[in-house]
């Protein structure tokens, strides 16, 4: 009965040996029934399940209890086959253990097409989540990566990969991989070369030939031969490679390896040339994108030129322009900003544009076009109408452009304006040179006239009536050798002298002039701050700057109005000290306050610049400017205040003089600070000049490693040069940190260490200057 079962069965002796295989075993394995007995059987097992089946079956001996298994045996055909088997102890008819009885199924084509579902189902997904991928790639690196590794995860590939063209060998290299069995690639050198067809593998023949190849087992496979010992040790039996295209050039290659010969079937070749097209679609659209992306960032750098151009264009004041054969003009795009004309007005127009030039001025340019028209590059000077109104001055370039004209026009009303004012200004010049040769004469009369005075004086003879009369002339001459003095002052034929005065008495002088150069209209408000502190300053300069400013707020009164002169003690903290780079402290002011129109707010910021006025063809533009120099060679500044309508207020601010350390006040910068200074000589010995005299504490230190042990400290700020130290920085920081100091610090000269604990709160150079100082410590105070 045994041997007519369609089941192979196997009988097993009391030893673990086999003792009897019935005919369909025998039939199926193709084998002889001596070589099944004892343990012979085992031979027909796959070499990976023998071992398993083996301990299986041991265990099922020894417990007697009922065995199942799944595991491949070698067919006649040489195809292992998988099988089911299920055994179970027997024993004789007194209860004794004879031996185990297993009949075995034939379960080949069930598993196959359970696995090949399996398979399917898995490569779906890979699929499915390829789409979605493809969908979140920015780039052609990450795409790669990111299907190889679903090709693996999703797909169960022993290894994916995909390779491009090697230019240097006619092959491919491999872009991206993933799997256990990546290290196959780098015994691919023998094979991934077009120069040996016959060695190449199906990467290299698929760039090569644009069609799918497929492998179904590479260790057999005559186009791997070179690679046939690097599959079997990775364990890799099959191989589907698909073509990647992008425009309909063939880009790249999409491998997929299995560890079964013949695991790609039909259904899957087709799921996998899907992916690969999707693949290609995506690398479609990737090189789209770029196309896209490089387009338009070459269209903002080219719009970004032109801005840049027609920026240029604007601030320089040129306006391109053309003319054609039909005496049509068409103006760049300049020229709206620069001759103030709208968009109807820029349209191109007919004929040349003399409605905006002036009338007396059209000669010049009629000139310039007869000799452009003889071929030469001809320029006139004009005045135009600008679109608000006002006469600008236009340079214009003009050269014959085939049968039209072709050239630029150039605003230069401001270079315009500069000449006439040097003009004006070297007539001031001359003017003050003739003037002081007239007072240095007129003194010399003085001189006399005073000299005789004196000599009267004594001289009992003259009458009462003609003493009075000697007296007059001799205040007379006084007053006018005052006004011979300031007209010398004006001329600068004076040296300044700098002496210990006071701004009331400037402010109070200045007053009793002004008063006279004033209309009836205008009221002069005189107040002067008591006990005003004293200051060092030349006199005359100070009445020279009060004057330009009462007469500037003179100019800007249309009408009725106030002039308020005004002194006073105003402490500069240190933020406004940086700004005007001078030092913090206690500064004494004078004020000239107007209620007159104001300054705009675009032209506040100019008011200092020589030659430029506020008050148009009026003013020199030299007042302002000859203040500001000479508030700023006394160490002061200038501040303004003015809006429009409202009046203007301009303070000049001078430094009280000191005779000892510049005290620091919490309220102009914070207190007194203990520093510490790491520095070689003379650097340490002139920052502890400059902090003594700024009222801060200096702890000059030679030895960085003493200064890092000496304990607790409480300094509040490091200035170290690394060049001078005994210690690395790094380690001092780390040393003061461990002792609980982690304060801020400055770095003196050009060397840089490398990685600090902490950044440096600021540097200084080996030739700081005080204001540098003063700005370091500002920024560095904790």
């Amino acid at each position: 009965m045994l041997k007519e079962l369609p089941l192979l069965v196997w009988k097993g002796d009391a030893s673990g040996g086999c003792e009897y295989v019935n005919q369909t075993w025998l039939d199926f394995t193709g084998l002889p029934v001596e070589a099944m007995l004892g343990q012979g059987w085992a031979e027909a097992v796959h070499p990976e399940d023998r071992g398993h089946l083996q301990r299986t079956y041991a265990e099922a001996f020894q417990t007697r209890l009922p065995m199942g298994l799944e595991f491949r045996m070698r067919h006649h055909s040489g195809e292992y086959r998988w099988v089911l088997g299920n055994g179970k102890p027997f024993y004789d008819p007194e209860g004794r253990f004879a031996g185990f009885l297993a009949a075995c199924d034939d379960i080949h084509a069930m598993r196959t097409a359970d696995l090949r579902i399996r398979r399917l189902t898995d490569l779906y997904a890979a699929l499915s989540r390829t789409n979605q991928a493809i969908i979140h790639a920015r780039d052609r690196e990450s795409l790669f990566q990111e299907v190889c590794r679903i090709a693996v995860e999703s797909g169960r590939f022993r290894l994916a990969w995909i390779a491009l063209p090697d230019p240097a060998t006619g092959g491919f290299r491999p872009a991206a991989h993933a799997g256990p069995a990546a290290a196959y690639r780098l015994g691919l050198e023998g094979c991934t070369s077009a120069a040996d067809p016959g060695g190449m593998g199906l990467d290299a023949l698929v760039l090569q030939e644009g069609a799918p190849r497929i492998e179904r087992d590479l260790v057999s496979a005559a186009p791997c031969a070179a690679c046939r010992e690097n599959a079997v040790h990775h364990e890799l039996r099959a191989q589907a490679a698909f073509p990647l295209r992008v425009d309909g050039r063939i880009e790249g290659s999409f491998s997929v390896f299995s560890e079964e010969p013949g695991a790609f079937d039909r259904d899957m070749i087709a799921l996998l040339e899907e992916m690969a097209a999707d693949i290609s679609f995506a690398l479609d659209h990737l090189a789209r994108e770029e196309r896209r992306r490089t387009a338009e960032r070459a269209l903002a750098v080219a719009l970004q030129e032109r801005q840049a151009m027609l920026e240029a264009a604007s601030v320089a004041k040129v306006v391109p322009w053309s003319m054609d054969a039909g005496g049509n003009l068409r103006w760049g795009d300049s020229a709206g900003p620069v001759l103030g004309l709208g968009p109807v007005a820029l349209a191109a127009q007919s004929g040349w544009p003399w409605h905006l030039l002036l009338e007396e001025d059209q000669p010049r340019l009629r000139q310039a076009l007869r000799e452009a028209t003889t071929g030469l590059v001809a320029g006139a000077d004009c005045r135009m109408r600008h679109g608000d109104g006002r006469v600008i001055w236009t340079r214009w370039t003009l050269a014959r452009d085939g049968e039209g004209f072709r050239g630029a026009l150039q605003d230069i009303t401001e270079q315009h304006t500069v000449q006439e004012q040097l003009v004006q200004s070297q007539k001031l010049e001359s003017l003050g040179t003739l003037v002081g040769g007239i007072a240095h004469d007129f003194n010399n009369l003085l001189m006399a006239i005073l000299g005789y005075c004196e000599i009267f004086e004594g001289d009992t003879a003259f009458t009462p009536r003609q003493r009075k009369g000697l007296e007059v002339i001799h205040r007379a001459a006084h007053r006018g050798r005052d006004l011979v003095d300031r007209l010398l002052g004006f001329s600068r034929r004076v040296a300044p002298r700098r002496e210990t005065a006071n701004l009331n008495t400037v402010l109070s002088e200045s007053a009793a002039l002004l008063v006279h150069a004033l209309s009836n209209r205008i009221r002069l408000d005189l107040r002067l701050a008591p006990d005003l502190p004293d200051a060092s300053f030349d006199s005359s300069q100070m009445h020279q700057v009060v004057m330009n400013l009462a007469i500037n707020a003179r100019d800007a009164i249309e009408g009725e109005g106030v002039i308020t002169l005004r002194s006073g003690v105003a402490p500069v903290p240190a933020e406004t000290a940086l700004a005007h780079r001078r030092l913090p402290g206690t500064y004494v002011f004078l004020e000239v306050e107007d209620s007159g129109c104001g300054i705009p707010p675009d032209r506040l910021r100019r008011i200092f610049e020589p030659f430029y006025s506020t008050k148009g063809a009026k003013g020199t533009g030299l007042g302002l400017s000859m203040v500001h120099g000479i508030v700023t060679e006394h160490g002061g500044f200038v501040e303004c205040d003015s809006r429009l309508g409202a009046g203007t207020r301009l303070r000049v601010l001078l430094p009280l003089g000191h005779t000892g350390p510049v005290a620091c006040d919490p309220d102009d910068g914070g207190p007194a600070m203990r520093i510490l200074l790491l520095c070689g000589e003379p650097v340490r010995r002139r920052l502890a000049t400059g902090l003594v005299q700024m009222g801060h504490q200096a702890l000059p230190e030679t030895s960085a490693a003493r200064a890092a042990a000496s304990g607790p400290t409480d300094w509040d700020l490091l200035v170290m040069d690394p060049a001078a130290l005994d210690l690395a920085p790094a380690a001092l920081l780390d040393r003061l940190a461990q002792g609980g100091w982690t304060g801020p610090f400055l770095l003196v000269g050009p060397d840089r260490p490398g990685a600090l604990p902490r950044p440096a709160s600021g540097t200084l150079s080996r030739d700081f200057s005080l204001m540098e100082l003063i700005e370091a410590l500002h920024l560095a105070r904790p």
